[in-house]
């Protein structure tokens, strides 16, 4: 079925393509602007982290509303107080005390995280079993065009308005609200907090998934969450960071296209593997286009890995998807947070030793999806 005939996916494509404005133009003034009110890389990490401690805290949760409660009903809720927040965060920033500007941006990360657990069971829920390709490839083509154009006005903006940039990325947001209206209401039912523990310990697939790219999220955010930071490090300028995060865009609607070549599990368990292990060696070239091409290679992988990730949680999770996605999003959430602190002691010092731990660990990742996945239909 034709994903686009669809309300409800028309819905949620339209919902996608304004997060992604918001979202874009919030993550990269975060980024840059607090590297430049606080230019230190633990300071920094500790900014860096807090996306995924807070989506290991509210995974659980998030999975459990998503299940329990009428999921339109949540995200409502969720997203009008995520969006509020960020004109906070815009006066913790300006305050120039680092401490309060952690506080108020690790609340709004809080509810941020949470609801994006819900929000991306739903697009799963949308997309018919057989339709998952279609229906990522057409968002990749909405969502990666509209970044791409955010990415390249950010540093325009920027430079014009410096971190007052997040009170535009907050009107974007609230008028996301409106379109979440027209999104799918889903009864809840009763269901436990752990019953995506459950679902993981019974099936091999959706275990050998979650465990291995708990691992591959651990390496590449070891690397990813310090680009703009590296990036400045090497020598660049914020137009760089721009560029990097375009081949990121480009990767991803690039890598998700990949799959008319790669057609099944392990050219795409194989590509994802060898795509990021090539960045940790070209980033111990002392250059900031060494941030352009990991990002770059960061994307194409995980836009062609994510049919994959898509396809193992769908048949493995039965009616719990959204508890099983919770689940995996707090490990992985455990991962991301131990090896992003474990980088900021580490960089810029020891590089080549950040280098040799993430590439290792994306190649555990692909070990066990050799093993384990390749049976898994796409």
């Amino acid at each position: 079925m034709d994903p686009l005939k669809i309300r409800a996916f028309r819905a949620f494509m339209v919902s996608s393509a304004l997060s992604y404005i918001g979202r874009y133009l919030f993550d990269m003034t975060v980024l840059w602007g607090t590297y430049e009110y606080f230019p230190n890389f633990l300071d920094f990490s500790f900014v860096v982290i807090a996306k995924p401690i807070m989506r290991t805290i509210t995974s659980l949760l998030g999975g459990y509303l998503g299940d329990r409660f009428e999921r339109r009903s949540v995200l409502i809720l969720g997203r009008t107080v995520s969006a509020l927040l960020i004109f906070a965060v815009l006066y913790g920033i300006l305050t120039k005390d680092l401490y309060l500007f952690i506080l108020i941006y690790y609340t709004r990360t809080f509810f941020s995280e949470m609801i994006t657990i819900v929000g991306q069971a739903t697009l799963y829920d949308v997309i018919p079993r057989d339709s998952i390709k279609r229906g990522l490839n057409i968002l990749r083509w909405v969502n990666q065009p509209i970044a791409i154009l955010t990415i390249v006005i950010w540093p325009f903006l920027f430079n014009m308005i410096g971190v007052y940039v997040f009170f535009i990325s907050g009107i974007i947001f609230i008028v996301r609200l409106i379109v979440t209206l027209y999104l799918p209401t889903k009864q809840g039912k009763k269901v436990k907090i752990t019953k995506g523990f459950e679902v993981f310990k019974s099936s091999r697939e959706v275990r050998s998934m979650i465990l291995g790219l708990t691992l591959d999220q651990g390496g590449i955010f070891m690397f990813y969450s310090f680009l703009p930071a590296i990036i400045s490090y090497y020598g660049g300028t914020p137009l760089i960071y721009s560029v990097a995060t375009i081949g990121y865009q480009l990767g991803l609607l690039g890598g998700n296209n990949l799959m008319r070549i790669l057609k099944d599990s392990t050219s795409m368990i194989l590509f994802n593997g060898i795509a990021k292990m090539s960045l940790f060696a070209v980033l111990l070239i002392h250059n900031p286009y060494s941030g352009v091409y990991g990002a770059t290679c960061i994307g194409s992988a995980d836009g062609l890995y994510e049919i994959l990730y898509a396809s193992t949680l769908k048949q493995g999770s039965g009616e719990f998807l959204s508890s099983v996605y919770g689940f995996d999003e707090m490990v992985t959430g455990i991962s991301r947070t131990t090896f992003i602190e474990l980088a900021g002691y580490l960089l810029p010092v020891y590089i080549w030793v950040v280098s040799l731990i993430g590439g290792s660990l994306v190649l555990v990742n692909l070990v066990i999806g050799l093993r384990n996945l390749r049976s898994v239909r796409v």
